[in-house]
């Protein structure tokens, strides 16, 4: 079996965690069988000293 990798950057004005699946959503919508995630690194927008948006930039594995 194949596997192939995108890379992706996904966002969200909540966490992480819903930056990943925002990702994971768009993704999916053009490649079948999404296997695995690799998150490559976080980044965190700040306003006023406060968190105001959150990155994830990660490849994505599919078959």
């Amino acid at each position: 079996m194949q596997q192939y990798v995108i890379e992706i950057t996904g966002k969200s004005p909540d966490s992480w965690r819903m930056a990943v699946q925002n990702a994971i959503n768009e993704a999916s919508k053009s490649f079948d069988n999404i296997t695995e995630v690799e998150i490559l690194n976080l980044k965190a927008k700040v306003h006023n000293g406060e968190l105001v948006g959150y990155k994830a930039n990660m490849k994505i594995f599919y078959s």
